[in-house]
């Protein structure tokens, strides 16, 4: 049963007026959970730190160096924690609070540009990497939802070559053609850092200058 799916079961199950209130009490619940399992790993932390600045007695410099440790080591305990419950979320299969459960399952997502900017680089290892993310979205049939657009701005003749026809060989391989676009610039203006602005500024619509 899909996202969207559970969630009209949940209405049912329910009622409308209160579903607010039930995800109210989940984002309560993980907030809490989020919270105190940081202090723990902070608070471990900070105790062993502690038993270490120990011994030999306790000095300004030590104090500062404690102060310092708590409040990076409770940021680190902070994003493991908040990487961990993702993690656990994720492989429970269901996540009644994201955002696109609150789509009607007919609703076609936006089109995502991945936009890939080549420099000079190893055709074979690039277009490799495209060829992986292709495969994998396909399998998953989100591909309809994604274009590539591999943007180069290499100045060496053998590599343009080499770019070129990898990108005809992977197109033709997965039928890819206008799906997978290339585009090269003449004039390579602050490389791949030009070349990402221009995609960007431009609206996702590759041009070649």
């Amino acid at each position: 049963m899909s996202g969207p799916d559970r969630s009209a079961r949940l209405v049912e199950l329910v009622g409308p007026a209160r579903l607010d209130e039930v995800f109210q009490a989940k984002v309560r619940q993980r907030r809490w959970a989020v919270g105190l399992v940081t202090l723990g790993i902070a608070g471990i932390g900070v105790w062993l730190m502690c038993d270490m600045l120990n011994l030999g007695g306790w000095t300004p410099l030590k104090v500062a160096e404690l102060g310092l440790f708590v409040l990076l080591f409770t940021a680190l305990a902070f994003g493991f924690t908040q990487a961990f419950i993702g993690f656990l979320v994720l492989s429970e299969g269901h996540e009644p609070l994201k955002i696109t459960n609150t789509l009607d399952s007919a609703t076609p997502l936006a089109s995502t540009a991945i936009a890939m900017p080549i420099f000079n680089e190893d055709a074979s290892t690039v277009f490799g990497n495209i060829r992986a993310l292709y495969d994998s979205l396909q399998q998953r049939g989100e591909l309809e939802n994604f274009d590539f657009y591999l943007l180069s701005d290499s100045v060496e003749p053998g590599k343009v070559v080499e770019e070129e026809l990898a990108w005809a060989d992977l197109c033709r391989q997965t039928n890819g053609f206008g799906k997978i676009h290339y585009r090269r610039r003449r004039l390579p203006v602050t490389a791949k850092a030009g070349t990402s602005l221009i995609f960007v500024d431009a609206g996702g619509i590759v041009i070649g200058i």
